[in-house]
């Protein structure tokens, strides 16, 4: 959920947003995600799982690749101006990685400290537009080309409170960087070029409770507002998540996951956001875990987000995922997210009909000593 690529530039893809609501934070490595993934390490970014278990040494570390397509289409006419179908104007992919979320932990049988960091907010963002005139000579040529990340590194503590409740706070400190290249070219003799880097760093905080049975898991985390101060101001909102694992006991090892994520986006002001106005943001996700085997974990499941750059605007998000637990305890996952994106993109009198996907893949280690 960043926008600090959006703010540099006037007339970017409505999709480009929302695929930068998804990437990082939310799809790979939010306390929900990770905690749906089947994580054995949940309390480095959900503390109250700290106090819970047996005295041992977490750790767990994960790799992220991305791949981003778009392509955009204007419908076609024959020469009696009837629609015969739609003609792709611009097309293109591109890849990126990333290390993933990687945190060491110690339960000491009631409580316990994490220690860690994860890539929280992704500010990768491609943009390319190109006139042509009827003879096909190129009138105007704009690229807007942005990468970095948002990092946070962070100190967990948790502990049991009484009977099955478990409590927690995480300490964040938010840091990362983007740079932006630019250019763009007019006929006859326009010509701009550029490249910016900027810093930026902050702190935030959240507070989790934890009630916690051996069939049902249910997990409230409050997460403060973060405001990053350097070459760029950006505010980050209060978010409030919540999220529910059961585990029927029946003879199938199934396990069922829920979660809820609210994000007051419509709170930040205007001022921190290049003059945009946001939206509340709202997720729900589903995820089901069967054990095949005894030694392989098999995940499904699927999420509906309601997007905070434009309004009234949802779009889902699939994901898969396979592990395999060694003799020794160690825990090998794989795991994959695909998200489509299909919506109007108006320029002038010019409508144009965008097809986004976004393909997230993680590789992780984790394990208890």
């Amino acid at each position: 959920m960043t926008f600090l690529g959006m703010i540099l530039a006037a007339t970017l893809s409505f999709g480009q947003l929302f695929v930068q609501e998804g990437i990082g934070q939310e799809l790979m490595s939010s306390p929900g995600v990770l905690a749906l993934s089947g994580a054995k390490m949940p309390g480095a970014l959900l503390p109250g799982f700290l106090g819970a278990g047996k005295k041992a040494i977490c750790y767990r570390f994960s790799f992220n690749l991305s791949s981003h397509t778009e392509k955009r289409g204007v419908l076609a006419y024959d020469q009696f101006d009837n629609t015969v179908g739609e003609a792709t104007i611009y097309s293109k992919a591109w890849n990126y990685s990333n290390i993933g979320f990687t945190a060491i932990g110690y339960k000491m049988g009631g409580k316990g400290l994490a220690m860690g960091f994860y890539p929280r907010y992704d500010l990768t963002y491609d943009y390319d537009r190109i006139e042509r005139s009827d003879a096909y000579t190129v009138l105007r040529e704009k690229h807007d080309k942005n990468r970095g990340k948002i990092y946070e590194t962070f100190l967990s503590f948790g502990s049991r409170i009484k009977g099955p409740f478990y409590g927690g706070i995480r300490l964040s400190y938010l840091m990362g960087s983007l740079r932006e290249e630019y250019y763009y070219m007019a006929l006859p003799d326009t010509e701009q070029q550029y490249t910016h880097n900027y810093d930026m760093s902050g702190f935030t905080a959240s507070l989790n409770l934890l009630y916690k049975r051996e069939y049902l898991a249910s997990s409230f985390l409050f997460s403060l507002p973060a405001k990053l101060k350097g070459d760029l101001e950006r505010m980050y909102p209060l978010e409030m998540a919540a999220h529910f694992c059961l585990k029927p006991p029946a003879k199938l090892p199934t396990a069922i996951f829920f979660s809820y994520t609210y994000a007051a986006w419509g709170s930040i002001d205007t001022a921190y956001t290049g003059g945009e106005e946001y939206h509340d943001s709202h997720r729900f996700s589903l995820a089901f875990q069967h054990l095949l085997l005894d030694r392989t974990p098999l995940r499904v499941g699927a999420s509906i987000t309601k997007s905070y750059v434009r309004k009234d605007f949802w779009y889902p998000s699939f994901s898969f995922g396979i592990g395999y637990v060694m003799r020794n305890g160690m825990k090998l996952e794989f795991g994959t997210s695909f998200t489509p994106l299909n919506y109007y993109l108006y320029d002038g009198d010019t409508r144009y009909n965008v097809r986004e996907s976004v393909i997230n893949m993680s590789f992780g280690i984790s394990g208890m000593i």
